[in-house]
């Protein structure tokens, strides 16, 4: 082809060239301007939507320049304050939105200094309203960084004030309630571990709130199993950890200075992400000692239905023997050896007498008679009494100067103290320290036996011996628990019963190997001592006097021995089985003219008239009678108040010779 023809062809090409090269390049740009337009239109349609979720948001947005001119206000700021938007534009002052001009100084400083600023004030509405109110302030920045404008968000937070109000009002209840009840309550979180204790829960543990809180429970509340003394999980632990637990048991609480206390425990499940429980316990010493005091009581009565038929009849047989064998005193010419057998058979006799006294103290009824009188005297001879025969028994008294006197019967609280201290040194080996302390006490309570103001004489006797082990503990008062091998178990039982009668309590505490104290509580008297009362009874011998008597007793051995023994007083006795036919027998002497100088009636009969009934029958026919009343009941109202009964002297089963003659002085003075 020519050169001619060829030029227009390439030229032909070059355009085409170009004109694709431009084709491009204009959908290129088109392309672009396209995405550009969408994302205007997106950033457009995100505008709306922020703007709409800003508008339609429950907290109030507002937004103002760096001058803190308004610009924009959603919805729930206009609501919040009352202003309307041209109202809230028009605001120069940003100070008068807020009711505490020094917070919203600091808010505007804030965002000066280019901080954002948060925290709890309250704003003041158009009509004057205070509403407390969560307020941010941040700085709204351009691309290059620069501050331009303030953004605000206002949230009303009445409704949480009034929730935690609420709360804090029913914490402080709830604080109240936990320092006023009276179990112990101990909080604990889901670790186990302590976070709060009640006034209670302090006093029965000994830790206070400051130390336990954070501690372990196990080491707050230290307890240990009642029967085996193990150391055991606490319940509130064993809940923690989730195993199988008793919902309720009866422990030893160890204080933290090492005391005990017998306490009930309860533990309670928290719901919840953060678990843990709440432990309630109790001290229940007290109830578990009145409830022991409750069955030793029914136990003692029970026994008095048995031990007063039992011993009145034993009494009779005993009566027998002694005054047999004290009449055996008069016979002239007795050998050497037959006059000591004869002894030692009637000091077996009183010994035996002192055993049915002892069951007699159980029988139901019967006071023990009282007068006033002063403790050393009876505590010292007590004693030295028990203490004869174990000269390596130190004994140490500490009396109180001025000791107040009681009312008392002498021969029974020599009785307890007698016990008590043969018991220490039977525990003592017959060697070691024996205390007697004696003091005056003013008392508001004395584990429930005083009123306020009470006063009372407290008797404690300690020794030194190996103590008492706490399940022997326990039963110690029990009638006829005895850990000795020859021990009746009637002792320690007659010395509560005693005490109890008295209107007194006693109380035991004792460790193994250290030693034993008996603590007893008796109730101050300001009445005239006594002084008859005070003293032990020692019997004198007497000379023989002469009368008649009339004796009335339904026992035959007794009406012959009782015989004997006034005819060996020089008397002429008259017997009389029932008191009818001693009241016909007095009838008949009074009319023979040879009346009876006395009469001895017997308390209780089986059949017929009883000497109670028959001293009122024979006071009304001849008013200047006088009677001794004789019975193995020493308890019974009539003994113990003879003279209100219509006589004038009582003694008590068994008795021998030289105890009848000193009964019968006043009768023959």
């Amino acid at each position: 082809m020519s050169a001619s023809l060829l030029l227009p062809w390439c030229l032909l090409a070059i355009v085409m060239l170009i004109g694709l090269l431009i084709g491009r390049r204009y959908e290129k740009a088109l392309q672009a301007q396209q995405a550009m337009a969408r994302e205007l239109l997106n950033a457009e349609q995100t505008l709306q939507r922020i703007s709409q979720a800003v508008e339609s948001a429950s907290d109030a947005i507002g937004i103002g320049d760096m001058d803190a001119n308004s610009l924009y206000h959603n919805r729930a700021h206009v609501g919040l304050f009352g202003y309307t938007v041209a109202e809230l534009n028009a605001v120069t002052e940003p100070a008068t939105l807020f009711a505490d001009k020094d917070t919203a100084r600091e808010i505007h400083e804030t965002i000066r200094a280019g901080r954002s600023w948060a925290g709890e004030t309250e704003i003041k509405t158009k009509d004057g309203r205070r509403i407390p109110a969560f307020v941010r302030a941040d700085i709204i920045r351009d691309v290059s960084g620069h501050p331009v404008g303030i953004f605000g968000v206002f949230t009303d937070i009445t409704e949480r004030r009034r929730i935690e109000q609420s709360l804090d009002t029913e914490r402080q209840r709830l604080a109240i309630t936990l320092q006023s009840i009276a179990d112990g309550v101990i909080t604990v979180d889901g670790r186990g571990r302590v976070e709060r204790l009640n006034r209670v829960a302090e006093q029965l543990t000994g830790w206070t709130q400051n130390e336990a809180e954070s501690q372990p429970l196990a080491r707050v509340f230290s307890i240990l199993e009642e029967t085996t003394r193990k150391p055991r999980v606490p319940v509130a632990a064993e809940h923690v950890d989730h195993r199988a637990v008793q919902p309720g048991m009866d422990s030893l609480l160890v204080t933290r200075d090492g005391r005990e206390r017998l306490i009930a425990e309860k533990a309670t499940l928290l719901s919840g992400a953060g678990g843990g429980m709440v432990v309630v316990f109790r001290d229940i010493t007290e109830d578990r000692r009145r409830a022991e005091e409750k069955e030793r009581a029914n136990k003692l009565e029970s026994l008095g239905l048995l031990a007063g038929g039992i011993a009145h009849d034993f009494n009779n047989i005993l009566t027998v023997i002694t005054g047999h064998l004290s009449l055996t005193e008069v016979i002239p010419d007795v050998p050497p050896a037959v006059d000591e057998r004869l002894r030692s058979i009637e000091q077996a006799t009183w010994r035996a007498r002192g055993l049915t006294q002892q069951l007699l103290t159980f029988a139901k009824g019967g006071e023990p008679s009282k007068k006033t009188i002063e403790l050393p005297h009876i505590i010292r001879e007590s004693v030295g009494f028990a203490t004869a025969d174990a000269p390596e028994v130190v004994v140490e008294l500490a009396e109180a100067a001025d000791l107040w006197p009681v009312e008392a019967d002498a021969s029974q609280l020599g009785q307890v103290i007698n016990n008590i201290a043969l018991n220490a040194v039977q525990a003592m080996n017959r060697r070691g320290s024996l205390r007697i302390v004696s003091r005056n006490l003013v008392l508001s309570d004395v584990k429930g036996m005083m009123n306020p103001g009470a006063r009372v004489v407290h008797l404690s006797l300690s020794d030194t011996g190996s103590g008492i082990s706490p399940e022997n503990l326990r039963k110690i008062f029990d009638p006829f628990y005895t850990t000795k091998a020859n021990g009746t178990g009637l002792g320690l039982a007659t010395v509560y019963s005693i005490i109890s009668k008295h209107g007194g309590k006693m109380e035991v505490e004792s460790v193994v190997g250290r030693g034993t104290t008996f603590h007893i509580y008796l109730k101050a008297s300001s009445a005239e001592i006594s002084r008859e009362a005070s003293q032990v009874p020692f019997p004198r011998p007497g000379q023989k006097s002469a009368g008649r008597v009339l004796v009335m007793d339904d026992e035959n051995e007794i009406r012959e021995i009782m015989s004997g023994m006034l005819e060996t007083l020089g008397f002429e006795p008259t017997p009389a089985r029932e008191g009818w036919k001693a009241i016909e027998l007095f009838v008949q002497a009074r009319d023979e003219g040879r009346p009876f100088d006395f009469v001895v009636l017997d308390l209780r009969v089986t059949s017929g008239l009883g000497g109670a009934e028959t001293i009122k029958r024979l006071k009304e026919i001849d008013h200047r009678v006088k009677a001794l009343v004789v019975s193995g009941y020493a308890e019974d109202p009539a003994m113990v108040n003879f003279r209100l009964a219509g006589f004038e002297c009582a003694i008590v089963k068994p008795f021998g010779l030289e105890g009848l003659r000193r009964a019968i002085k006043p009768l023959v003075a």
